[in-house]
C-alpha cells in the first residue's frame, strides 16, 4: 500500500490571526473573520444569480476565480440505464490563472 500524503491545513481562524498581525492591531482576528464571512456571503449570493445561458464569474482573489452556471431541468436523462428527470442546479467551479501559479512557484522557491 502506498504512503499517504501529509496535508497541512490553514483554517480561516489561523489566516485571520495572520492578517490581523500584518495590520499590526488595526483589526482584530475576529473582525477579519467577520469580513471573510461577509465576503463569503456576498460571493454565494452573486453565484446564485446565474440564469439560463449565462455564467456568473467572481474574481475572488487576484488569480482565483469562481464560475457558476445554471444547468436547466433535464427530462428523461439516461443515468446508469434508468431514465430520470434532473432538476435544475448550479454548476460551480473555480480556476487559478497560470500567472498566479507561476508567481506562487517563484515565491516558493525564492524563499528556500
Amino acid at each position: 500500500m502506498g504512503k499517504k500524503n501529509q496535508v497541512i491545513t490553514y483554517t480561516q481562524q489561523e489566516l485571520a490571526k495572520e492578517v490581523s498581525t500584518i495590520f499590526q492591531g488595526m483589526y482584530t482576528a475576529d473582525e477579519i473573520r467577520s469580513i471573510i464571512s461577509c465576503l463569503e456571503d456576498c460571493i454565494q449570493n452573486h453565484l446564485t444569480e446565474a440564469k439560463s445561458g449565462e455564467y456568473i464569474q467572481i474574481k475572488a482573489l487576484n488569480g482565483i476565480s469562481i464560475l457558476s452556471k445554471l444547468v436547466p431541468t433535464q427530462k428523461n436523462v439516461n443515468l446508469f440505464g434508468v431514465n430520470a428527470d434532473i432538476d435544475s442546479y448550479l454548476k460551480i467551479g473555480s480556476t487559478i490563472t497560470h500567472y498566479f501559479k507561476k508567481k506562487t512557484n517563484e515565491l516558493a522557491f525564492d524563499n528556500k
